[in-house]
């Protein structure tokens, strides 16, 4: 069973690693706006965020728990031209890296199972 767990946190902390090169691959291509976070009705750290585009497309998007926002706030969104409802998020670590610092986490305890018991086994 703590092999199990080992093998899956090293599968997940490589996951978080190819996701976060990804991440920042998208980062150094993509096109920068300033858009405006509205109320939602899931609450401040979940914010509707509605930016214009280079082309004048209006684009309004949910960016998830990563970015905690109080009334009407301006923003500074990233995304790919080519499919901005699709990429579009707040430009701040915790909201473009979000996936890959979980995924390191979970990893990380997850190896620790397999790891830690064989360091305090007394020989």
């Amino acid at each position: 069973m703590r092999l199990l767990f080992g093998l899956l946190g090293v599968c997940l902390l490589i996951a978080a690693g190819v996701l976060a090169h990804q991440r920042a691959a998208f980062v150094k291509t993509a096109s920068f706006a300033v858009g405006t976070a509205i109320k939602s009705k899931f609450g401040s750290a979940h914010p509707d965020i509605r930016f214009t585009t280079r082309t004048g497309q209006i684009v309004t998007f949910p960016q998830g728990g990563a970015v905690r926002v109080t009334g009407v706030q301006h923003i500074r969104v990233i995304y790919d031209p080519a499919k901005p409802e699709e990429t579009a998020c707040v430009d701040r670590p915790g909201a473009v890296y979000f996936s890959s610092i979980m995924l390191a986490v979970i990893g990380s305890f997850m190896l620790a199972v397999l790891v830690l018991p064989a360091l305090f086994v007394k020989r």
